[in-house]
């Protein structure tokens, strides 16, 4: 989940996290991982699917929907965050920006799951999660690159979900 829309939200105090063993962060991580996308297999199995074959057929256009999306609800939500009445609109929409796209980054997770145990010929869903959670918490634990790749895998899946809102 993106850590600096929390922390605009109020509700994220980085000081603490960087006090964390890097093991409790990935084990946080995988948890959380873990969690959503079994949801996702689970509770939404066609929105996964739907969003998964978006990102994969429409990579480029589903990351330059996400990203511009999410700089323009930063800078909306900056903008109301200055009028200070504005803020009780821009701490919830910063909210559920985070979540969407962290949904959609463990949207992509999964995928890339799959596809790694194409190669050992395994096809499996509950294996292909926890793939995508391990490969989730060790990219967030590396420092400057990992950010880097969370951030378009999560542009991506976010772009695909928003694409595949806008086509229906």
């Amino acid at each position: 989940m993106p850590l600096g829309v929390l922390q605009l939200a109020g509700g994220f105090d980085p000081q603490t996290v960087q006090g964390l063993g890097t093991g409790v962060r990935i084990g946080g991580s995988l948890l959380i991982s873990i969690v959503v996308g079994a949801i996702l297999l689970y509770g939404a199995p066609d929105f996964l699917e739907r969003t998964i074959r978006r990102a994969r057929e429409e990579t480029v256009r589903s990351f330059l929907w996400g990203f511009g999306v999410e700089i323009a609800i930063f800078i909306v939500s900056v903008l109301l965050i200055i009028t200070i009445i504005g803020a009780l609109v821009a701490i919830p929409l910063l909210l559920v920006l985070a979540i969407i796209v962290y949904v959609g980054q463990i949207s992509v997770f999964i995928h890339l799951g799959r596809r790694a145990l194409e190669y050992a010929d395994v096809d499996n869903d509950l294996v292909a999660l926890v793939v995508a959670a391990v490969l989730a918490a060790v990219l967030g634990a590396i420092p400057i690159l990992g950010p880097v790749l969370t951030f378009v895998a999560g542009a991506v899946g976010f772009g695909a979900i928003l694409v595949n809102w806008r086509s229906d």
